[in-house]
């Protein structure tokens, strides 16, 4: 539902993403990994038609190129690094601009079937009435991330959503996530915790410098030799008994 193939972002003259390609299935989540400055971020962007660039990228079937802001907000849902809010909105209100892409069609009516099974999957309803600017930033991205579910779309794109969570939240966000998916639904998500990333993704892209370096299932990508060569640090991994995936821990030298 994701079609990435020879795209290429340059900022001030220089490729930030350099011939990526890439694809997310129907039923698939997808970990994008890397260390910083490596053109996640700006790859996400060109994703969602923020940023220009060279080469072909779909949403669905669909060129980005090819369609209106309104039409992608009703295919695909998206939680960046920052997520501003005006000031005076509560978290239910906020929640509920998620649902502002299907204002005036026939899927409004379920507006409120939405917004409660967000609040509920991010564990908000006791935050509900809370203005967001009194919230802390693990709170804040619970609140974006309720906010793209309760937008209802096939594809999520998310970057670096669990980076302010505690572990139970983590666990949580990205489960809801791998629940949507094993629903059909597909998922591109950014994350620098890369056991994580082994644990619910069923690939894993590699970048390093705009470029992919490798993809594939995790077992296949998170092996010392290739995560060591892309974050230039000793690393360790371990299988975890209870799924079979890589646990991967940085060593010092």
């Amino acid at each position: 539902m994701i079609g990435v193939n020879n795209v290429q972002v340059t900022r001030s003259g220089r490729a930030v993403v350099d011939q990526v390609s890439l694809t997310v299935g129907a039923g698939e989540l997808v970990a994008l990994i890397g260390p910083n400055g490596s053109g996640k971020s700006s790859l996400v962007a060109a994703i969602c038609g923020d940023l220009p660039y060279k080469g072909q990228i779909t949403v669905g079937s669909t060129l980005v190129e090819h369609r209106s802001y309104a039409a992608l907000a009703k295919s695909r849902a998206v939680v960046t690094q920052d997520n501003p809010v005006s000031l005076g909105f509560t978290v239910e209100e906020v929640v509920g601009f998620g649902r502002s892409p299907w204002r005036g069609t026939v899927l409004e009516d379920q507006d409120d079937e939405f917004i409660n099974r967000a609040l509920t999957s991010m564990d908000l309803h006791a935050l509900a009435q809370r203005p967001v600017q009194q919230l802390s930033g693990g709170e804040r991205a619970r609140v974006a991330m309720a906010r793209a579910l309760a937008q209802g779309t096939e594809v999520l794109i998310l970057d670096e959503p669990t980076a302010a969570l505690d572990p139970r939240h983590q666990m949580e966000l990205l489960t809801t996530v791998r629940d949507l998916v094993d629903r059909g639904h597909s998922a591109l998500v950014v994350l620098h915790d890369l056991t994580l990333a082994s644990s619910f993704a069923d690939r894993v892209v590699l970048m390093r410098a705009g470029r992919v370096v490798a993809q594939g299932p995790p077992s296949d990508v998170m092996v010392p030799q290739t995560l060591e060569a892309a974050y230039e640090i000793r690393m360790l991994t371990l299988i975890d008994p209870t799924n079979g995936r890589p646990v991967v821990v940085p060593v010092s030298r």
